[in-house]
């Protein structure tokens, strides 16, 4: 089949199953500055009496380490700071956007890589004019994947296998057997989701070379956030092993600023108790992590 008429249809099935929550983009249109203030961040979060739950469990959780109970998401704000609870509530809302269940990929570990990058992104934010998004972007960097495994959890499996058989990318594999590849599934999704072109352009790094993204930008920090995270030993969700850097290009020439950033949050065993608390807060019923 031609590869134009497959994405095409898979953005139209998938587009149409899973649109945007109205609270996330809410809370896309909210950014720090003048224009809002941390009243408005709290009226947006805490109309959604689900997305407020997890919030306060997250908040609670030991990563985040304060004297008191926080009860309420005005709490949380001054606590913890704005950016931190817009963050968590985007990605918390856009996460129970995306399907519950997944069929080839493993469910647990993908999150949990995805949520390690968004941390990663964020520590290396600085002070990027992007920095408000870091966090989300990294969490959703792998949107397509999810989709494929939802819409052809065989042919996933199969251009798994196949890279791994050929030793090549699995982004060559995509486009050998596909036509296309996981993360332009990913950005085509995003589009037709009227996401903001930062966070597409994050999605489409999943295919990018080193130093193809602009010094700086989303993009570059979700993939030197990704190729840290799996330099760290993080898996990202496919049951058959990749060799390494086999997921898109070739290695960092410098991978310095992943491994400053996994240093300033602690090291690996830091940033898997604050992905855990994450994860454990917005998905407490369905995922249980290993120690």
């Amino acid at each position: 089949m031609p590869a134009a008429p497959l994405l095409d249809e898979l953005v139209a099935e998938a587009g149409g199953l899973r649109p945007l929550p109205d609270v996330a983009r809410r809370l896309l249109a909210i950014a720090e500055g003048d224009d809002f203030s941390l009243q408005d961040l709290a009226i947006v979060v805490s109309a959604d009496q689900a997305l407020t739950a997890k919030i306060l469990r997250i908040a609670n959780s030991p990563s985040h380490r304060h004297n008191r109970q926080i009860v309420t998401i005005r709490d949380a704000v001054v606590l913890l700071g704005f950016r931190t609870v817009r963050s968590a509530a985007l990605a918390a809302s856009l996460m129970q956007a995306t399907p519950p269940e997944t069929n080839y990929i493993d469910y647990p570990e993908f999150w949990r890589f995805s949520v390690a990058v968004g941390l990663l992104a964020e520590s290396m934010a600085g002070q990027s004019p992007d920095r408000h998004m870091a966090f989300t972007a990294g969490v959703m960097h792998n949107l397509g994947r999810l989709a494929i495994d939802q819409m052809a959890p065989r042919a996933l499996a199969r251009t798994a296998e196949f890279a791994q058989s050929r030793g090549i990318s699995l982004r060559d594999a995509q486009r050998e057997l596909f036509g296309f590849t996981e993360a332009e599934l990913g950005v085509a999704l995003a589009t037709h989701w009227n996401y903001p072109e930062t966070l597409v352009a994050a999605i489409a790094a999943g295919d990018a070379d080193p130093g193809a993204s602009e010094a700086g930008s989303l993009a570059e920090l979700v993939f030197v956030a990704r190729h840290a995270a799996e330099s760290a030993g993080l898996v990202d969700g496919l049951p058959v092993p990749l060799a390494s850097g086999a997921h898109g290009g070739a290695q960092l020439a410098d991978p310095g600023d992943g491994e400053r950033a996994l240093a300033q949050l602690g090291g690996l065993d830091q940033l898997g108790q604050r992905v855990d608390a994450f994860l454990e807060g917005v998905f407490p019923d369905r995922i249980r992590f290993a120690d």
